[in-house]
């Protein structure tokens, strides 16, 4: 156990340092002279950092408990093979958890680039884990391992909806506000716009309206696909835990 809490530890530490980072990085702008609302900003963005830290504590005490559940009346310590399980598991479970939960944000709660940017940081952050965890399952097993990778399959299939159409997302609301101020300056002066802005500004939103639309029912569908296999290997992983 020693060995999963001291990862959890390093990754938790990862995570505060990119934290300090990104903060010391918005400090300085602020420093630069933008306006209050750019506080408000940082102020919204230490409060997801925040989230996100605790949700990854409530996470994995979460995971590590019904997995402790599974131990003999005994306590006898887990094997090398089976903490391997453990950790596969428990990684992979927070991994896909990280993506369901993995909303389209509102482009004026915080600096939308950069919370977009914490979202998929923090969940290549737990792909990463999941490698690790897969591969020295590779040394200690066949049967679960075949299995694993087949989970791997499926929540890299999820993980790629995810990232690509949060990535779409920040693209197109980032357009569109680049537009925006522009065409703004017409209407206000009672112009008639010289380019087409207002035509792309309509297919832009059309575009956002679509990916609203479909993230989330393509993210359950995927989520099922995940469920179905990470349900046998908790069954396969049971047997080999409560195995003497």
């Amino acid at each position: 156990m020693e060995k999963y809490q001291l990862g959890y530890l390093l990754t938790l530490a990862a995570q505060i340092i990119v934290t300090v980072v990104i903060l010391i990085r918005q400090g300085y702008y602020l420093k630069k002279g933008q306006n209050a609302a750019d506080k408000e900003d940082i102020e919204g963005l230490t409060k997801v950092i925040e989230g996100i830290k605790a949700e990854f504590m409530r996470d994995n005490a979460k995971v590590m408990s019904d997995l402790d559940i599974l131990k003999d009346k005994k306590g006898k310590n887990y094997t090398q093979s089976q903490q391997a399980i453990i950790n596969f598991y428990s990684d992979y479970s927070t991994w896909i958890h990280k993506m369901s939960s993995a909303n389209v944000p509102m482009p004026k709660a915080v600096n939308l680039s950069t919370q977009v940017d914490l979202i998929l940081l923090d969940i290549r952050a737990y792909e990463h884990r999941v490698n690790v965890s897969t591969n020295l399952m590779d040394l200690l097993f066949d049967d679960p391992n075949k299995l694993g990778y087949e989970m791997l399959i499926r929540g890299l299939n999820l993980q790629n909806h995810v990232e690509l159409n949060l990535t779409i997302y920040v693209n197109l609301t980032n357009r569109k506000q680049a537009i925006e101020p522009s065409r703004k300056i017409y209407a206000d002066l009672g112009l008639p716009s010289n380019d087409n802005s207002n035509q792309i500004i309509v297919e832009i939103e059309a575009e956002l309206a679509e990916l609203r639309e479909n993230y989330s029912p393509e993210l359950i569908r995927l989520h099922k696909e995940v469920f179905q296999v990470q349900s046998q290997f908790k069954e396969l992983a049971k047997a080999y835990l409560n195995n003497d």
